[in-house]
């Protein structure tokens, strides 16, 4: 499975929709409110209880799959040009570069098709 994770770790809106993906499942599945974490050992039991819920990290495991997917591009892979980014996708810059690329892999006949 190829993924840019590099790109992805620079995109804020990829991070939190992670980091809820698994605090989210914790807080739920530990019988939890946020106001009645006030300890580590209250954290630490519901992130135990979490672990020993199959269900839960079942329901991590695909929260976290549909934030890493690309849903413009087929299978789970990313696509040859997402693949080639340096920088989240509405950079100009980085628009310029993959655009650069790109054109340099055609002129070299290296052409894959998405």
């Amino acid at each position: 499975m190829k993924i840019n994770f590099k790109v992805r770790s620079k995109n804020p809106a990829y991070i939190v929709l992670v980091v809820l993906s698994f605090i989210l499942p914790v807080l739920a599945y530990g019988g939890v409110e946020l106001s009645s974490l006030t300890t580590w050992k209250a954290v630490g039991d519901a992130f135990m209880a979490t672990l020993n819920n199959p269900y839960a990290l079942l329901t991590i495991l695909l929260s976290v799959t549909g934030a890493t997917i690309d849903p413009t591009s087929s299978g789970l892979t990313d696509s040859a040009r997402a693949l080639d980014y340096g920088a989240p996708a509405d950079s100009k810059d980085n628009t310029i570069a993959t655009l650069t690329a790109r054109i340099k892999q055609l002129e070299a006949g290296q052409d894959d098709k998405d």
